[in-house]
């Protein structure tokens, strides 16, 4: 439910979406046995799922898009999500984790995103 709300939020590009963006890329690392932790910046962050996922290099595009635009997000005046090619990348970064770090069926089962909180 929480990620299909996130997803959500991350389609329709609403203020918080750069957030949501954040939080279920933790989820999906978490899940994959790679966790993020609360206090790596995002670039940090970046650095860690671009190497320990072995991403490729469309998947390391579009994480350095979604990087970018969460940090405007964060930290810009305007604090929105004004990419067009945001949910796209965050999209394109997803199905990358899927091909290059592919979850378990015991990971799909039990996520550990679900149990750590």
């Amino acid at each position: 439910i929480q990620r299909r709300r996130r997803l959500r939020v991350i389609a329709a590009r609403e203020p918080a979406a750069a957030s949501a963006a954040w939080a279920e890329l933790r989820d999906e690392c978490a899940d994959r046995g790679v966790p993020i932790p609360p206090t790596d910046t995002v670039r940090t962050a970046a650095h860690k799922v671009a190497h320990d996922h072995r991403l490729d290099d469309d998947g390391k595009n579009n994480l350095r898009t979604v990087v970018g635009v969460i940090e405007r997000s964060w930290y810009a005046p305007e604090g929105n999500v004004d990419d067009p090619g945001f949910v796209t990348a965050f999209e394109g970064l997803r199905e990358s984790l899927r091909r290059n770090a592919p979850m378990s069926w015991r990971g799909r089962l039990f996520p550990r995103s679900v149990f750590r909180r």
